[in-house]
């Protein structure tokens, strides 16, 4: 398929090597996207720095919750579940991308991925300990270089707001609606907790009880 620009994003192409199902998934804050990627040098022989299949786990992320690779949840958000996309992006968005990887395979490899950080910034800890431990993303965090990834969208969940509504009323969290949580066609699952959110908004208000919170989640689904 034809390479495209996304026109939201400046230093950043996109190429469909796969498509997905369906329409484009919603994505409001607190959705839990799962993927994998492969993440590699933009040279000749394309050299793979990363590959979460490699590391037996994929990866995830949930929208909105400050994940430091900011691109990567525009990347992901820009794709339709079972999409594989080849996303090039420039040096601008990939300064973090040692401490993120770093972080990755520590968790690959049972530890906690903030040991030995500080509590500062990620480009604050790459200025303070100056190596991640790794010497291919020590070669990237000393020479600041375009990045290709390659993403797979595996599955979109909507647990986290699922959680709101069962604090709204018990019945939001029966088994017919936690089918949604791992739901095949995200958009599907959607338009249901948009209608799970309707017939509890009344409810709510006359509860007082997390009805800003509802009323947020129909903003963004509509």
């Amino acid at each position: 398929m034809e390479e495209t620009y996304l026109l939201s994003y400046p230093g950043v192409k996109k190429k469909i090597l796969a498509g997905g199902k369906g329409p484009l998934p919603h994505f409001p804050p607190g959705t839990k996207v799962i993927f994998h990627f492969q993440t590699l040098l933009d040279n000749f022989e394309r050299t793979v720095v990363d590959d979460s299949r490699l590391a037996g786990r994929p990866a995830e992320i949930f929208v909105g919750k400050m994940f430091k690779m900011e691109i990567w949840e525009s990347l992901l958000t820009s794709m339709r579940v079972g999409e594989v996309a080849e996303f090039w992006c420039d040096a601008v968005h990939t300064g973090l991308y040692p401490i993120v990887s770093k972080g990755m395979r520590l968790i690959a490899q049972g530890k906690d991925p903030l040991e030995g950080q500080k509590h500062m910034c990620g480009m604050g800890n790459l200025f303070h300990y100056h190596s991640t431990g790794f010497p291919e993303l020590d070669e990237i965090m000393r020479n600041p270089q375009p990045l290709i990834f390659i993403m797979e969208l595996l599955q979109v969940s909507y647990r986290v707001l699922l959680d709101d509504l069962k604090i709204i009323s018990p019945t939001a969290g029966s088994s017919s609606h936690k089918k949604l949580l791992y739901a095949s066609k995200p958009a599907g699952g959607a338009q249901k907790l948009y209608n799970i959110c309707h017939k509890y908004l009344i409810r709510a208000e006359r509860m007082n009880f997390r009805y800003n919170i509802l009323v947020k989640v129909l903003q963004v689904l509509d």
